[in-house]
């Protein structure tokens, strides 16, 4: 590196290319290592992944052409599997702030959706009433209400 210093204020141009190749150089090598680096874990399924959502607390869901999996984002294990479900990214929807998302199940000309626990799994509440995707919702914990648009 080759650094000049000049007493009667000219510019140091010499530094200046220095630091910003010094700069690059940090920049490129960040990237080559990200790049090339290892996964911090994998999952096995079965079948490609469609889709992920990541949520709110970490938890990843993943869809296959057969089923959907919730995976811990930190460790990659598999929480819980839903099998025999073909989703798409639509059919499903976090509701903000909870552990819950709202799944849209089709079977023909029947529709059903289900409020489940992420971490567990669990379903909390299920309705063959209602019909179509959600399409947006609203969460007011004060009042402990959702209210879902569906299309």
């Amino acid at each position: 590196m080759t650094v000049s210093f000049s007493f009667n204020r000219k510019p140091i141009l010499p530094i200046k290319l220095n630091l910003a190749a010094l700069a690059l150089l940090f920049l490129i090598s960040a990237l080559a290592s990200n790049a090339f680096a290892s996964p911090r874990w994998s999952s096995k399924l079965d079948g490609r992944v469609r889709f992920y959502q990541r949520t709110e607390v970490g938890v990843l869901l993943a869809a296959t052409d057969k089923s959907l999996y919730t995976i811990d984002g930190e460790s990659g294990d598999v929480l819980w599997r839903r099998r025999n479900v073909r989703l798409d990214e639509t059919d499903i929807a976090q509701v903000p702030g909870t552990d819950i998302v709202l799944l849209t199940l089709e079977s023909g000309d029947r529709t059903r959706l289900e409020a489940i626990d992420l971490i567990s799994g669990m379903t909390l509440w299920r309705s063959d009433k209602v019909r179509g995707a959600v399409m947006q919702l609203a969460w007011d914990p004060n009042a402990n209400l959702l209210a879902v648009v569906l299309a």
